[in-house]
């Protein structure tokens, strides 16, 4: 940032304003400080054929004009770069232009008649009054068109919000259904999960009941299997008691006859 004496000494040391953008409405119609400020320090503006100043740079040849496709701006650069007497005549030109039409001086004229102007008293007349009353009706009519456009706009978006009202009350109608619908279900399984846990406890006592049955009865055959154990064991000992007298008994029966075979051997044997 610069004081405004140091930025127009800098721009009166420059070579050229390049000032390109592209083409816009405001650019077309509307001037800005610094382009003033560039004309009045000789400094040559490089700009666009649409700007406002392009006219009087034109016909003063206070700058240049570029075309929108940039392809005359290569000859303007070596132009104000490379040719000090066309740069000079065209710095010449700007500050002239600066003095004709930019200047607190072209402006005097101006000033002063508006300065001095009076405005003039005014006096009714039937056209200005028809005037005033065919822009009242003007206006009446504007604003009634403009309350029949907002009623119509108003109809239109209270029958959308009933077509809204009317949609978001029929889901409501098949929400309540569907819940009403859900809550029997619930109530059903409800109802059967009750059926279900009574019916589980009854098979449960039952099985419980037929449990204890089952174990009495083991308990009774388990005491049946012992006595058997009991008597199988006597039977088994009676058994092997019976088998030892037999054993002793062939024992006997076959010392009996050794005995009596070697009696008979003898007596065959004795001499007679």
């Amino acid at each position: 940032a610069l004081p405004y004496p140091a930025l127009l000494a800098a721009y009166s040391r420059a070579t050229a304003a390049l000032d390109l953008m592209a083409p816009n409405a405001e650019r077309e119609i509307a001037l800005s400080f610094r382009h003033m400020d560039y004309l009045a320090c000789g400094l040559p503006p490089i700009t666009g054929a649409s700007h406002a100043l392009a006219p009087r740079l034109e016909r003063s040849g206070a700058g240049w004009l570029i075309a929108e496709d940039l392809s005359d701006l290569p000859e303007a650069l070596d132009a104000a770069m490379d040719r000090p007497e066309e740069l000079r005549r065209r710095s010449r030109a700007a500050r002239a232009l600066a003095r004709s039409d930019f200047s607190s001086e072209g402006e005097a004229p101006l000033l002063r008649w508006v300065e001095g102007a009076r405005l003039r008293e005014r006096r009714g007349s039937p056209l200005t009054e028809a005037a005033e009353l065919a822009a009242s009706l003007a206006e009446a009519r504007a604003r009634r068109e403009a309350a029949e456009r907002a009623r119509e706009r108003a109809e239109a978006e209270l029958l959308t919000k009933r077509e809204e009202v009317a949609g978001q009350q029929e889901r409501i109608r098949e929400l309540t259904s569907a819940l009403a619908r859900l809550s029997g279900a619930v109530d059903e399984i409800a109802g059967q999960r009750s059926r279900a846990r009574a019916s589980l406890r009854h098979e449960l006592s039952a099985a419980r009941r037929d449990l204890e049955k089952k174990t009495l009865e083991l308990a009774e055959l388990g005491g049946e299997l012992r006595r058997e154990c009991d008597r199988s064991g006597v039977q088994r000992s009676e058994a092997e008691r019976l088998r030892g007298e037999l054993e002793r008994t062939r024992a006997e029966l076959s010392r009996l006859r050794e005995r009596r075979l070697s009696a008979r051997l003898a007596a065959l044997i004795r001499p007679s």
